[in-house]
């Protein structure tokens, strides 16, 4: 069977395929890293697909790799998926290996909480992967403490399988640059470009890109725009806000797909990561760049302090995010790595999924390709030229504030239904 992770990603099919990166090219890293692991252990392996049938994996094959997330969510896919998963494993008869599995909250505080609430769900998940003579392999303690208020203490915590993959010997130097050579890259959402202290991160280091890992995947590479009118607008900047459409205009917005691609870009251009999203600082790393967690969540915190990488819970007042970047000491990140990576290598050993991992290489080495090619650049570019930056936020102000009287004033009927045309989302 072709190995998905030789290959470069085709951009101009990303769109239509992107539930096959898990709907966020943050699960892809996890995922190239446990092919890496077999691979390199010359482990024969399969993608499990729909078509297969249960007697077909139970005969053919001798276990399941099941990379995992932040699955011990209330959110209702999660839920969702527990349910499906809990049904399937019960008729396996070869173990399921879980890994990388994660509890998700909203902080810490809602420990007890989680736990409760989710053990009507997760317990026959938990179950079913035991039954199998399987194991889970957790994420960090956060989710160990809530697997053991439910009852379940056998798991083990290896922290993300993603991080492992540069070897035992993985280091994050702490050399520091001058605030004028600095080139910080920032991950998150739409909503946290819009924060005042991102906002003016981007104003203050011209050389600062947005890495992206899902929400701007089809401005990007999916269909060309062509309305240039205030109409048009008011959609794109209430979909991507102000400062995504100035990014997008200046080429500062990047999504990649493909891992060496997304390695590489990131040694060639950046020298700090900093952001909400934990597989976009975790590739940082792996690219030999210091980088910070903004935690958010229960799931950022506990994977970032497991790994003691840099975390911050607020931005304050008076630091730049130079300032953030010198604060950030790897130390105890080098110190404890080498411990991590062992406790690691003896779960796969363990599972008999690799003996070791003494021998890992990259999947694919590219000396030259081309980057991918954004669909929509020239489309910013000549919007933002029509409308300037302050004519963009004026305009977008004033059309919100229209379609809010309109929706306000419209009492019958056949006026709701003509303001509810005019709301663009």
């Amino acid at each position: 069977m072709n190995r998905e992770c030789f290959y470069p990603v085709d951009y101009s099919e990303l769109p239509y395929n992107f539930n096959k990166y898990g709907g966020n090219t943050g699960n892809r890293l996890f995922c190239h890293a446990l092919e890496k692991y077999l691979l390199q252990g010359q482990v024969p392996f399969d993608y499990l697909s729909s078509e297969m049938t249960v007697d077909q994996i139970n005969a053919d094959y001798e276990s399941i790799v099941f990379p995992l997330a932040n699955i011990f969510s209330m959110n209702k896919e999660a839920q969702a998926q527990m349910a499906y998963y809990a049904e399937v494993f019960s008729k396996y008869k070869i173990p399921v290996y879980a890994i990388g599995a994660g509890a998700q909250a909203r902080s810490y505080d809602e420990l007890k909480e989680l736990a409760t609430n989710l053990k009507p769900t997760a317990s026959p998940f938990i179950r079913a992967i035991y039954n199998t003579g399987g194991q889970l392999a957790l994420r960090g303690y956060f989710t160990e403490e809530v697997l053991n208020r439910m009852g379940f203490r056998d798991a083990v915590v290896t922290g993300c399988p993603s991080l492992y993959q540069n070897g035992r010997e993985f280091k994050v130097l702490n050399n520091k640059v001058e605030e004028k050579d600095f080139k910080p890259l920032v991950n998150g959402t739409i909503r946290y470009l819009g924060t005042r202290k991102v906002s003016e991160a981007f104003d203050q280091y011209p050389y600062s890109l947005y890495l992206d890992q899902d929400q701007f995947l089809q401005v990007l590479y999916g269909a060309e725009l062509t309305d240039y009118s205030l109409k048009a607008l008011y959609a794109l900047v209430k979909k991507y806000s102000h400062r995504g459409i100035m990014l997008l205009a200046q080429d500062r917005i990047k999504l990649f797909a493909d891992i060496p691609q997304w390695m590489d870009y990131i040694r060639r251009n950046a020298n700090f990561s900093f952001g909400q999203r934990i597989h976009g600082n975790i590739i940082a790393l792996l690219s030999g760049i210091p980088a910070a967690v903004h935690q958010h969540d229960s799931r950022t915190r506990e994977l970032a302090e497991f790994f003691d990488i840099p975390v911050f819970n607020e931005w304050r007042k008076n630091d730049s995010l130079y300032d953030i970047y010198l604060k950030c000491d790897f130390n105890k990140f080098n110190e404890s790595f080498s411990d991590k990576f062992d406790n690691f290598e003896k779960f796969l050993k363990n599972c008999n999924i690799v003996d070791n991992l003494k021998k890992l290489q990259p999947l694919r080495n590219d000396e030259f390709y081309s980057f991918p090619q954004v669909v929509n650049q020239d489309y910013f570019q000549r919007l933002t030229s029509i409308y300037p930056s302050c004519r963009i936020r004026k305009h977008f102000l004033i059309l919100k504030n229209v379609y809010r009287l309109l929706g306000a004033l419209t009492a019958n009927k056949k006026f709701k239904d003509k303001s509810e045309a005019l709301e663009i989302s």
